[in-house]
């Protein structure tokens, strides 16, 4: 992992701060991301996320399915300026969302217990789906915003 983050600071000519892991990432644009992709912060207060490759092991060996599609990475950014909302939602609600366009509605306490979520983050361009507690990051919008 660290050789993973090492080459996204050579990429972006920069340090990661803080970062977090999404296990489900998915986007307004039709992108989903079953694998995950981490989100982190760079020095010029941009936020950036990034998919890297899941290789599934079973005792040890890679798993490779038949039916395998070629890995393509896939990266995006937004700024903490551009949140205009930040919503706990359902992950079924989300994935709805993404392939109806249907917005999702914030998730209540019952389906807080006892279902996925995720955290819907919205800007005017587009809308982002993260599988993550929100609390921390809601802080650092909070916190880069303020900057």
């Amino acid at each position: 992992m660290q050789d993973f983050i090492r080459s996204l600071e050579e990429k972006y000519k920069g340090t990661i701060g803080w970062k977090v892991f999404s296990i489900w990432y998915g986007d307004s644009n039709g992108n989903i991301r079953d694998y995950g992709v981490m989100l982190f912060q760079m020095d010029d207060g941009l936020f950036r996320f990034h998919d890297y490759k899941h290789i599934q092991k079973f005792l040890g060996i890679e798993i490779h399915p038949k039916n395998e599609e070629p890995y393509v990475p896939f990266d995006g950014s937004f700024r903490a300026e551009d949140v205009t909302e930040i919503v706990t939602v359902t992950r079924k609600d989300a994935a709805r969302s993404i392939n109806k366009g249907i917005r999702p509605r914030r998730a209540n306490i019952l389906q807080r217990l006892f279902s996925e979520t995720v955290s819907m983050v919205c800007t005017p361009r587009t809308t982002f789906y993260f599988e993550f507690p929100d609390r921390e990051f809601r802080e650092m919008i909070f916190k880069t915003k303020d900057k």
